[in-house]
């Protein structure tokens, strides 16, 4: 998997453009959008998209990505235009000209219902840098710091044991946690990516939701309970 580091101020901009914002201007040939997907391969090393809203789109022109290798249903961040010189196949919804597809990690959910469950869980600290919610993911903004880039994993976690006191919750919001897992690799160069959860698990629980409390570990600022709405 071809994952991008280096996200920088990039990833701000990214998520203002995830959340459906996109370029008025007609002019020049740059990417107008950005876009969380899953992708999902086709022969000959050739691959699509399903998009967080289960739309689907064909990267008709990948021509400025041709080293990029799709891995099955992979999470990643597209940028990328219309491709209006093309109607859709008939299997797809949409014909994108694709810009840059950075793979982004996916994370694992969890219900924990034991005090021995949830102090089994790591929280190790982590930089929050924003969050989309819409119906099938989550996408966190997220950076630590390094050596080892692929020892560190994230789970998305259901604390039913100990809820947090009445401050932090709200009757129309799910609580949830960022539990961060360094492995012990707590070093190093600070990196930011984002992490998707699929959130089959608690789609019941937040169908009647406007959104989800998140509880981080920051760096800078301790625990912090910050609140995501769902998207479109």
């Amino acid at each position: 998997m071809t994952t991008m580091k280096k996200f920088g101020m990039l990833l701000i901009v990214a998520l203002t453009a995830v959340l459906g914002t996109g370029c008025d201007d007609t002019d020049g040939d740059y990417a107008r959008y950005a876009a969380f997907v899953t992708v999902e391969t086709l022969p000959g090393n050739d691959y699509y998209f399903r998009l967080d809203n289960d739309e689907t789109a064909y990267p008709s022109d990948k021509s400025l990505v041709a080293g990029y290798r799709p891995e099955e249903n992979g999470r990643a961040l597209i940028y990328f235009d219309y491709d209006r010189r093309k109607k859709p196949e008939a299997e797809y919804d949409y014909n994108f000209k694709l810009y840059g597809i950075d793979d982004i990690l996916t994370g694992d959910t969890r219900t924990v219902t034991t005090e021995e469950e949830a102090k089994a869980l790591p929280d190790n600290k982590t930089s929050y840098s924003g969050a989309n919610l819409n119906g099938n993911y989550l996408n966190v903004g997220v950076g630590f710091y390094a050596t080892d880039y692929d020892l560190h994993s994230f789970t998305l976690v259901r604390n039913d044991f100990e809820a947090p006191d009445a401050e932090h919750t709200q009757e129309e919001y799910l609580n949830l946690e960022l539990r961060h897992d360094a492995h012990g690799d707590t070093e190093g160069l600070h990196h930011w990516t984002y992490v998707s959860f699929p959130m089959d698990e608690f789609r019941e629980a937040l169908a009647e939701k406007r959104g989800i409390i998140l509880r981080v570990s920051t760096y800078a600022n301790g625990v912090q309970y910050l609140r995501v709405d769902k998207g479109r």
